[in-house]
């Protein structure tokens, strides 16, 4: 018979594999973590706000490797940096680069060629 543990929203502790790569060992629940990163993605936030960006220089993995090291390279050491496990979403690891290369390339054009409005352009691209 175990130890059976009840955590409420937040308190769920993390594993070894996600404590592996932060730059804060004193995170420990899911709960801290989220808060951590939350504050790093407000900070990429406010500075991309103070910035101009032409398309040629956004539709790059480069200017998002950039922006994802922004966002988390506060936090975690693989910032800015493809993933180099497999998760229960998304593509394989092995696909990031190739998927990535695509979803650059149509956003180049539907912004190009007015396919799509402003906001379903970065609904897609989110999605």
């Amino acid at each position: 018979m175990g130890l059976d543990c009840e955590y409420i929203d937040g308190q769920t502790p993390l594993d070894k594999d996600e404590k592996e790569d932060l730059l804060i060992p004193t995170i420990a629940t899911r709960d801290e973590l989220d808060e951590f990163e939350q504050q790093s993605i407000e900070q990429a936030v406010a500075w991309s706000l103070g910035r101009s960006f032409m398309a040629d220089n956004v539709f790059i993995e480069d200017f998002l490797k950039t922006v994802h090291k922004r966002m988390y390279g506060n936090v975690r050491a693989w910032a800015g940096e493809f993933r180099h496990t497999n998760k229960n979403i998304g593509v394989d690891k092995w696909k990031i680069p190739t998927e990535l290369r695509t979803l650059l390339d149509d956003e180049k054009y539907w912004y190009a060629n007015g396919t799509y409005s402003f906001d379903e352009c970065n609904i897609r691209f989110k999605h």
